[in-house]
């Protein structure tokens, strides 16, 4: 089969590329040491492979760590399997990884340093989650007779336009999974216009994790709710500096409504709650610091929450949480799973970063809330003070937690479906 001619030039300039890109990027100092040694960079580990099958997953920037995680244990748990997990940056992924587990730097996308890693690894089927396409990586696998799979494939505004110019190089990619699976038709409906086979896409939904309820001092959690039983209560979560005029004025607009308000906020940097207090200290607000042994009193209009581990306390204490870094530049926001599963209404802004696949499958169902104003901001909290609709809200959110539980079963059976009678290693 012929080659695309943007994927041959790809391939071609990786060959003749890498070993002066390598230097070049040494010699200016934009990369560090550590992500030039050989296992992070060449292809060449310093681990040695185990026996048995070896799952590769590898997961994109923006990718859902936490519940990618939840399915290659799983999948790990069935019989002799090593997952080899792999990310574009060692820092991706911060806490330990469960056992079975092997985390390494992907390869740089040329088909020297790809070789040398499938030949080390001999990974028996490989996965693809999010939104990244290597062409290297693609081409070297399906030379080498390597299932290949993609989960939760999601293009982004930014990786739909930088694929159009070359079509053709991407049908030749898309081509080459055995079976990819998405969770929004507009992805879906990408993929198709960039090439992929129409009978190989499955718009199941997204993988979603099962997210943890985040812990609380269950004493603390009845004083506080008895204590604030009467009163309206709404949360921003993790907000920055830049938010807190939008979140002033949307807390003045639902007031008007419900004169007993009170706002939870949690900055962002703990460091910085006495600048927060001073900016709301004008003579508008009342407020009180937690960590400075205040408590919300009946006359306290913002309470500002800058200890650490509590934030499991209030998102069980409001029914409506902003996730804040979401209307300030360039944001990226949080885990909205976080306050959904403690029956929390999500509100966010437009700037949700590398949580924009998980934001859009909530707004779509309507178990999350988009605004980009403090007016919009203010009226969302003013509408959701209704305890009916926060509900409603957070029951959708639950219910997509479920739907990726079906996801995740479907996703193994295409793994061992790829794995079929291959002999491991």
């Amino acid at each position: 089969m012929a080659v695309a001619p943007g994927l041959w030039a790809y391939l071609t300039l990786g060959h003749l590329a890498a070993p002066v890109s390598r230097r070049s990027k040494a010699r200016r100092g934009s990369v560090p040491d550590t992500a030039l040694a050989p296992t992070k960079w060449s292809g060449e580990p310093d681990t040695e492979r185990p026996t048995g099958t070896v799952i590769w997953i590898h997961a994109a920037p923006g990718s859902r760590l936490p519940a990618l995680i939840q399915l290659i244990e799983r999948v790990v748990a069935e019989g002799v399997r090593t997952a080899l997990l792999t990310t574009s940056s060692v820092d991706q992924v911060q806490a330990p990884l469960p056992e079975g587990i092997i985390h390494v730097q992907r390869p740089v996308d040329t088909p020297r340093a790809v070789a040398r890693f499938l030949k080390h690894w001999r990974p028996d089927v490989a996965v693809f989650s999010g939104s990244e396409i290597w062409p290297a990586c693609i081409t070297g696998c399906n030379g080498a007779g390597i299932p290949l799979l993609m989960f939760d494939a999601h293009f982004p505004r930014q990786n739909r336009t930088r694929w159009r110019w070359a079509p053709w190089t991407a049908q030749a990619l898309l081509t080459k999974f055995d079976k990819i699976l998405t969770g929004s038709h507009a992805d879906a409906q990408t993929l198709r216009d960039l090439g992929g086979s129409r009978d190989r896409i499955e718009v199941p939904c997204f993988i979603e994790d099962g997210t943890a309820a985040l812990p609380c001092n269950e004493g603390e959690r009845d004083a506080l709710a008895q204590a604030l039983a009467v009163r309206p209560v709404w949360l921003a979560a993790r907000v920055c500096f830049d938010e807190l005029p939008a979140l002033a004025a949307a807390h003045r607009q639902a007031s008007r409504l419900s004169h007993r308000l009170l706002l939870i906020l949690v900055p962002n940097m703990i460091s910085r709650a006495v600048e927060f207090q001073a900016f709301f200290n004008d003579g508008t607000f009342t407020t009180g610091l937690r960590s400075a042994g205040d408590e919300p009193e009946e006359e306290t209009q913002i309470y500002i929450a800058d200890t650490e581990g509590e934030m499991g306390l209030w998102y069980r204490l409001a029914p409506i949480t902003f996730v804040g870094n979401t209307l300030s530049h360039p944001g990226g926001g949080h885990d909205p799973y976080e306050p959904a599963a403690l029956g929390s209404a999500v509100v966010h802004g437009p700037n949700i970063g590398p949580h924009e696949a998980v934001f859009s499958r909530m707004n779509a169902v309507g178990a999350a809330r988009r605004v980009s104003t403090a007016g919009a901001l203010g009226g969302a909290v003013s509408e959701l003070l209704s305890p009916d609709k926060a509900a409603e809200m957070a029951h959708r959110a639950w219910q997509i937690s479920s739907e990726g539980a079906e996801v995740s079963d479907r996703a193994i059976e295409l793994i061992d479906a790829a794995l079929g009678d291959r002999t491991p290693g």
